[in-house]
């Protein structure tokens, strides 16, 4: 019996173990798609990069589950990866909502 027991923690273990190393091996990603269709987003979005702000911030993974984050630096937009595969992060948002996140910590 003792033996099912260690084997499934040995297991969680590993599963645990590989999900850390995957992460590691994902890097957060900045594209550049379309351009944003408002005149005010284009004047921001002109000016300031959100990969930018999030290294002058120091964020360098998502804040809440240390997820890589996807930057679109042409739209302003971030979002962690586990918000875009399987909505599971509430980490997305705008170049605002970012700073303010960054803001509030």
């Amino acid at each position: 019996m003792s033996q099912t027991i260690e084997k499934k923690v040995w297991d969680e273990f590993e599963t645990a173990l590989d999900l850390e190393q995957q992460q590691q091996e994902v890097k957060n990603t900045i594209n550049n798609s379309a351009r944003p269709t408002t005149p005010w987003m284009k004047k921001v979005t002109d000016k300031v990069r959100i990969s930018d702000l999030a290294a002058e911030f120091g964020v360098d993974c998502c804040p809440n589950c240390q997820y890589p984050i996807d930057f679109d630096d042409a739209r302003g937009w971030f979002i962690c990866i586990k918000a875009k595969y399987d909505n599971k992060c509430d980490f997305k948002g705008n170049i605002v909502d970012f700073v303010a996140r960054c803001d509030n910590g």
